[in-house]
């Protein structure tokens, strides 16, 4: 994904490379992969998240802080597991 670092500049599939966009970002912010400098995040400040709500105009109504609460709970049980099928 050639513009994935910078949604709005994506020629075509903007929606697509915000959703890769926010994953990365995410999954920086929280220590997954190999680049963990990102230590803030805010979703609804974020160019792609913007992209994804003009796309999908339902996700205005989403809320955004319980999904993220979500996604790191469910995030923190999956390292329990790979932690717990590695011993």
């Amino acid at each position: 994904m050639l513009f994935h670092h910078h949604p709005e500049k994506a020629p075509q599939h903007r929606d697509l490379t915000s959703v890769i966009h926010i994953s990365d970002m995410l999954c920086e912010m929280w220590g997954i992969g190999f680049d963990e400098d990102t230590t803030k995040f805010y979703l609804k400040e974020n160019p792609g998240w913007n992209i994804l709500r003009n796309t999908h105009p339902h996700l205005y109504k989403m809320d955004v802080e319980k999904f993220t609460f979500q996604l790191k709970s469910d995030i923190d049980k999956a390292r329990l597991f790979i932690q717990l099928i590695g011993e």
